[in-house]
């Protein structure tokens, strides 16, 4: 895969009744030229499963497991440390 333009970080906890629509705003943009991560942070729930589906679906989408909740911070550092947007 090419170099993407940016890099969306999405830190997630908690959130597969939202996820799918969060996704959904970004992949609407008009803007194509992206990555999006999605930081699935030790989350009990099915972010997890939701997120990887979501990826299955775009090649711009990837998943990134913490095994146990690190929090917001720790969430998005991990994203940021991923990033591979210009």
């Amino acid at each position: 895969m090419e170099r993407p333009y940016f890099t969306v970080v999405m830190p997630s906890y908690k959130v597969e009744r939202y996820l799918e629509k969060a996704v959904e705003c970004v992949r609407g943009q008009t803007c194509t030229d992206w990555e999006l991560l999605i930081v699935v942070d030790g989350s009990p729930d099915g972010t997890e499963s939701i997120a990887r589906q979501l990826a299955r679906t775009d090649r711009r989408i990837q998943v990134i497991c913490h095994d146990k909740n690190k929090g917001l911070s720790e969430a998005r550092n991990t994203g940021i440390r991923a990033a591979s947007g210009k």
